[in-house]
C-alpha cells in the first residue's frame, strides 16, 4: 500500500499529494482531530468501521465533517465511485440492525437507476451514522417520491416542495439513529431574501436578516446552490433545512466560529486540491436557537474530482500567485 507522503498535511492549503488511503494513518488523523475538537473517540468502533469498509475508503473520496456546536462529535464519509452494496456489510458487522425500518427506503433510492451510488457517514465514537445516495443525475421530486417504500408522510411533501421551487433532487440520505430522511435539492439561480425565507420557513426557522443572507450569498455561485431538508419519517415534519456552499477558499472562509476555525485548520487533507464546504443549518427555535453551522473538508481520494463529476455547484478555484 502507498503511504501518505510527507508535507504539511494539515490545515488550509495542505501540500500533501494525492495518495492511496491508509487505515493506520487515518486512525492517527481521526484521533488527532477528535483531540483538537474535544470530540468523542472510541478506537474499537473505528477499528470495526475500517475492518468493514476499508476498500470503500480506498476506492472513494473521503471527507471530514464537524459543526460549531461544542458538544458535537466529528464525522467522516466515504463518497463511493462504484455501485456497491453498503448496507449488508453494516448489518453483518452489527453496525446496523437487520430489521431497521428505514432499510427498504434507502435500498429503493439506491436502485432508482443504474448510476445511483451509495456512500456512508460514520462517527468515530458511535459507528454508522447515515447511508447517503448520489442519485446518478438530477431526478425530479416526483420521480424520487414515486419509488417503492417511500413513507406516505414523506410522499405527501411533494406538492409543498414544488410550491417553494424545490423540484430537482441531487442526493438523499437516511440517518439510522434518528430515522430522519435528508433530501438535497438543486436550487437554480441566485438566492435573494424572499427565496431564502421561503425555504427557511419550511422548517419553521427564524427569518434571515439581509446581513445574514449577504454573508451566505457571498459564498454561493450565481448558477445555483444545494439546499438540504431533514424530515421526520414518521410525521413528515421538516425539522431542519440547510444551504451549502462548496469549494470555498480556505484563506477566506466566512465567519464560522472558533470550533470550526480549528476544524478547518486541523483537519488534514492529502488531496491535490483541498475542498472546504460550509453549510448554514436552520431549525425551529426562538431567535435562531436551533441554528448552527456545519463544516466539511476533503481528506483523501480527490474529492474535487468526485464533486465535479457529479455536477456539484462549486465555487471557482482560487488562482495561485
Amino acid at each position: 500500500m502507498v503511504d501518505y507522503v510527507s508535507g504539511s498535511g494539515s490545515g488550509i492549503g495542505s501540500t500533501g499529494k494525492p495518495v492511496e488511503f491508509s487505515a493506520p494513518v487515518f486512525k492517527q488523523d481521526v484521533a488527532s482531530l477528535c483531540s483538537a475538537l474535544e470530540a468523542p473517540y472510541d478506537e474499537s468502533i473505528l477499528d470495526k468501521i475500517l475492518d468493514v469498509y476499508t476498500e470503500n475508503f480506498r476506492r472513494g473520496a473521503v471527507l471530514w465533517k464537524a459543526t460549531n456546536r461544542p458538544k458535537d462529535g466529528i464525522a467522516f464519509r466515504f463518497y463511493e465511485r462504484a455501485k456497491v452494496e453498503v448496507v449488508a456489510p453494516a448489518i453483518e458487522a452489527n453496525l446496523l440492525q437487520a430489521d431497521h425500518p428505514m432499510i427498504p427506503l434507502i435500498r429503493s433510492w439506491a436502485d432508482i437507476n443504474d448510476k445511483a451510488i451509495a456512500s456512508c457517514d460514520f462517527d468515530p465514537a458511535m459507528g454508522l451514522n447515515k447511508t447517503w445516495i448520489w442519485l446518478g443525475g438530477r431526478p425530479s421530486i416526483d420521480e424520487l417520491l414515486k419509488v417503492p417504500n417511500v413513507p406516505e408522510s414523506i410522499r405527501a411533501l411533494g406538492a409543498q416542495f414544488k410550491e417553494v421551487g424545490l423540484d430537482t433532487v441531487r442526493h438523499t440520505a437516511v440517518d439510522w439513529r434518528t430515522s430522519t430522511v435528508n433530501i438535497y435539492f438543486w436550487v437554480n439561480g441566485e438566492i435573494d431574501l424572499e427565496i431564502a425565507n421561503r425555504l427557511v420557513g419550511l422548517s419553521g426557522g427564524t427569518a434571515l436578516t439581509k446581513e445574514k443572507l449577504d454573508e451566505i450569498k457571498s459564498q454561493l455561485i450565481p448558477e445555483g446552490f444545494t439546499f438540504a431538508t431533514t424530515i421526520n419519517s414518521a410525521t413528515g415534519n421538516i425539522e431542519r433545512v440547510a444551504v451549502y456552499a462548496l469549494r470555498l477558499d480556505g484563506n477566506a472562509l466566512p465567519p464560522v466560529g472558533e470550533r470550526l476555525a480549528t476544524f478547518f485548520q486541523d483537519a488534514k487533507s492529502y488531496d491535490h486540491k483541498d475542498i472546504n464546504i460550509v453549510a448554514w443549518s436552520f431549525g425551529r427555535g426562538e431567535k435562531g436557537t436551533k441554528d448552527y453551522i456545519k463544516g466539511e473538508r476533503s481528506y483523501s481520494g480527490e474529492l474535487n474530482n468526485v464533486l465535479q463529476g457529479w455536477g456539484s455547484p462549486l465555487k471557482p478555484e482560487t488562482a495561485v500567485a
